[in-house]
């Protein structure tokens, strides 16, 4: 789901809907599709491990990508600042509290590995 200041579209691979003041749009231009045909994210993993060929059309390094700029505009509005973002150190550049919220503190007995307690 995508919040506009004026409209809300609702989306997965089948339906796309957009919804304005509670009621949603009868149609609208669909855009051409961007990713190729996929048998769904279950079986193509399943498929990938079967083959051992990990690539799959929405992989890990894919989804992390496509939701690390939400996540970090949510980091912004949270601290009510202008963030500079370090893409290969995964950090944010000067600014120790918003970092914090890079993570959260993990139910004992676990911890997450990072590349901080990794070295």
């Amino acid at each position: 789901m995508f919040e506009g200041s004026e409209a809300s579209l609702v989306t997965n691979y089948e339906t796309n809907e957009i919804w304005v003041k509670g009621k949603k749009v009868p149609d609208f231009p669909r855009p051409s599709p961007t990713i190729a045909d996929s048998p769904g994210h279950m079986r193509e993993f399943l498929n990938a491990v079967k083959s051992r060929n990990l690539e799959t059309t929405c992989n890990f390094r894919y989804g992390h990508n496509l939701s690390k700029c939400g996540l970090l505009a949510n980091i912004a509005y949270r601290t009510g600042r202008r963030l500079t973002w370090d893409d290969a150190h995964e950090r944010i550049v000067g600014d120790k509290e918003a970092n914090k919220y890079l993570t959260r503190r993990f139910r004992g007995p676990w911890k997450l590995k990072t590349r901080a307690t990794q070295a």
